[in-house]
């Protein structure tokens, strides 16, 4: 591995943990506003979504 390839590597990996991080404080501004029957039903949507990727 030369050095341009390691320098794209650390930005592909800047960039992606940058872009999660930004998802994760959206969702929490998000969840932040909404009312516990919203919390509930969001909750419910995430664990049917995982057990089907699961199942799949």
């Amino acid at each position: 591995m030369n050095r341009s390839d390691a320098l794209a590597d650390f930005v592909e990996m800047t960039v992606t943990r940058f872009a999660k991080d930004q998802r994760f404080r959206f969702r929490l501004m998000a969840e932040a506003d909404e009312t516990p029957r919203e919390a509930a039903h969001r909750v419910r949507l995430d664990a049917t979504s995982k057990a089907l990727r699961r199942i799949a």
